[in-house]
């Protein structure tokens, strides 16, 4: 909406790392930014995306010349894969906590500086072993926005905006499996493998450069008034209800939930600088792990569960395109391999756009019958149409695959595939960040430590499984995987209100 006075919504400090080169002026409340800043805010956050899952797929066409170069096997360039994804998994939750005590930029911008570092290692690693740990390393740094970007669109953004937000924010990491292994594909067929590395190195530069210069802090602060120093229990309770003084008198959202957000946000935040330093770093070390306590809450643990499987399962949709294709009667060549991906990444696209649309139009319309805030409106006919797809497809694609039918039918599996998953894990993700108002971050954190720990099982088990049974037996156990699964979405929609009341998440 339009701000009235500009002067009056500028936060007097600016706060983050290197603070100072930022030319997008900070905003006391990230909501009453301009559409046109917010938009830039997540195009930023979205291209830091990019680089994490290009991590991965990018080193597929350069399987081959790893082994080659290293005297090594594939298990362990498959190795070097896998802790890649459980890097990805596991620092989220180290990156959220400290994204939600410190603020967004500085986790942004130091990640990132470690990254370029990391990656000039991984590029000049002169053995497979050190080319393990550089690569565990780089996908540690780049985990960083892979749960911050979503606990950023929730700075920017009231729920019943953040579906359309969040699918503008998840085409930055779609576009990896489209990009990624034509890129590849061309550098190794040019240079070497380790151009692959060259080129993520100068990628996150270029987001580096990007996240510094037009990324301001957005994580609400713990209070506007630079008199009042947050120390003790008193200080916080005035820093509380000056808060809920100006969440009242917001046109921002009418809603009551929109307050309660802010008001744990900025406990979270107080309570953070009223702990000595050591008892904070403490924090930083241990804290991550108390957030897997999130799991006991089936709100949360049902919702994480159908969106880990469903990622999961894109793991192995690609690498059966790998596996499928560069065999007879195909004997596609890597660059072509890497066209495959096309016709699933542009139904990620058009997912993440009708869908995110789609998902603020559920809770809107509920809002309007219901006059009740309810995360579940946004699990409806537009993942019931998903679950319907999403089998589907993969039976399409592997026994296409299997019986070694014209290149182009498995393809429509894909595309179909593409679709089915986008909008599960939207309306997964988007569930997450309703319910644990305040700690979004955290929660989608949570749901990528799970999901990258089952992408990493996919990886090692994939060719194996898939060489013992062929694709097509492959693909059907995984499509009853995912008709058994779903049944915690059905469960999930319908215990949501009981369970809404019974474990109040705005107050854990």
């Amino acid at each position: 909406m339009p701000v009235d006075n500009v002067s009056d919504e500028l936060s007097p400090v600016r706060r983050g790392l290197l603070a100072n080169l930022a030319l997008t002026a900070e905003y006391k409340d990230a909501r009453r930014y301009p559409r046109r800043t917010k938009n830039v805010i997540v195009v930023v956050i979205a291209l830091a995306t990019v680089v994490g899952p290009m991590g991965t797929s990018i080193v597929y066409p350069a399987i081959d010349p790893l082994i080659q170069d290293y005297h090594t096997t594939r298990l362990m360039v498959n190795v070097s894969v896998g802790v890649y994804l459980v890097s990805l998994g596991i620092f989220p939750l180290w990156w959220s906590t400290l994204s939600e005590l410190q603020g967004r930029r500085t986790v942004y911008v130091g990640s990132f500086m470690l990254l370029v570092l990391f990656s000039i290692g991984t590029a000049l690693a002169p053995n497979i072993s050190c080319f393990i740990v550089l690569r565990m390393l780089c996908g540690a740094a780049s985990a960083s926005v892979q749960s911050v970007g979503a606990g950023t669109i929730a700075d920017l953004y009231p729920p019943a905006e953040r579906g359309e937000s969040l699918g503008y924010y998840y085409l930055g990491a779609l576009m990896s499996p489209l990009l990624s292994p034509i890129i590849g594909s061309l550098l190794v067929s040019r240079w070497n493998w380790r151009s692959t590395q060259w080129f993520l190195l100068i990628l996150a530069g270029v987001d580096l450069v990007l996240l510094i210069v037009l990324l301001p802090e957005t994580l609400r602060n713990k209070c506007q008034d630079d008199s009042l120093v947050v120390g003790t229990p008193s200080d916080a309770a005035s820093c509380g209800s000056k808060l809920e003084q100006q969440a009242k008198g917001s046109e921002i959202n009418d809603d009551a939930e929109a307050i309660i957000e802010w008001e744990q946000r900025d406990d979270a935040a107080s309570a953070s600088i009223s702990r000595p330093h050591f008892a904070s770093f403490f924090g930083y070390l241990v804290g991550p792990f108390k957030s897997l306590q999130l799991l006991k809450y089936p709100q949360l643990s049902f919702a994480i569960l159908f969106s880990s499987v469903a990622f999961g399962v894109l793991y192995f949709v690609n690498m059966a395109l790998q596996y499928g294709y560069s065999r007879p009667p195909y004997n596609f060549k890597p660059l072509y391999i890497g066209l495959l991906y096309i016709p699933n990444s542009v139904t990620y696209f058009i997912a993440s756009v009708v869908g995110g649309r789609w998902l603020d139009h559920l809770l809107k319309q509920h809002w309007k019958n219901y006059h009740e805030f309810a995360p579940e409106a946004r699990i409806s006919w537009n993942v019931l149409l998903a679950v319907a797809l999403f089998p589907a497809s993969l039976l399409i694609f592997g026994w296409c695959l299997q019986t070694k039918q014209h290149w182009v039918l498995p393809l429509i599996g894909t595309a179909l595939f593409g679709f089915s998953s986008m909008i599960i894990m939207a309306a997964t993700v988007s569930y997450i960040l309703d319910s644990l108002p305040g700690r979004g971050a955290t929660g989608v954190a949570l749901n990528n430590l799970v999901r990258q720990l089952i992408a990493a099982v996919a990886v090692f088990v994939s060719d194996p499984l898939m060489s013992s049974i062929g694709l097509g037996w492959t693909f059907t156990m995984l499509s009853g995987v995912i008709i058994v699964s779903s049944g915690s979405l059905a469960i999930l929609k319908w215990k949501s209100p009981q369970w809404r009341i019974k474990y109040d998440l705005s107050k854990i």
